[in-house]
């Protein structure tokens, strides 16, 4: 498997989980928090940054970003730089979301701060997957050769496992799994 095809199948689990996201904050846009246990709140928003940044993110920043940089594609004014922008926007709408949790079934205040953030968030991510699946991904195939690729591929394997920790990968797709169930009908 190529290492742009490790992140398209992480990005496939983000998207299911963006839907997720999206369909509980139409709940507490339209009042209904009592009816959604806290912990799936609270867990979906963890999911996307343990799973979506701390993993995904960083073997792009850490691994993918400056190889494709040696490799000859623009970091400032560039798409990389362009993907590392986005990934703090996308920390800053993590970061407002969790902070909204503890009042939100209280407060109209940090519903709304909740709700604004998570859309934005989706919409967000969204396009960042495209941008990356669409153009980042293609040009890091036509630019890596095939042992620079592998070397990537274990690069992330890697970082699983140091940075998550063993089983926690596994542990958010049997999450991913179950929230599509509990949350897409």
């Amino acid at each position: 498997m190529k290492s742009t095809e490790q992140l398209k199948n992480e990005h496939e689990g983000i998207k299911i989980m963006l839907e997720v996201l999206e369909s509980i904050a139409e709940q507490v846009e339209k009042g209904r928090v009592s009816r959604l246990e806290d912990n799936d709140i609270r867990n979906t928003v963890t999911f996307f940054r343990e799973f979506a940044d701390k993993c995904h993110h960083t073997k792009e920043e850490r691994e993918l970003f400056p190889t494709l940089e040696k490799a000859g594609i623009q970091k400032e004014g560039g798409p990389i730089g362009v993907m590392l922008d986005e990934h703090e926007m996308g920390r800053n709408h993590i970061r407002a979301m969790l902070e909204s949790l503890d009042d939100l079934a209280e407060s109209e205040i940090a519903a709304e701060k909740f709700v604004d953030n998570a859309y934005a968030y989706v919409e967000l991510l969204r396009q960042h997957i495209e941008k990356e699946n669409d153009i980042l991904f293609r040009m890091a195939d036509l630019s890596l050769g095939s042992d620079m690729d592998n070397k990537l591929f274990q690069r992330f394997e890697e970082i699983e496992v140091k940075e998550m920790g063993e089983g926690t990968h596994e542990k958010y797709h049997k999450m991913i799994d179950e929230y599509r169930k509990k949350f897409l009908r």
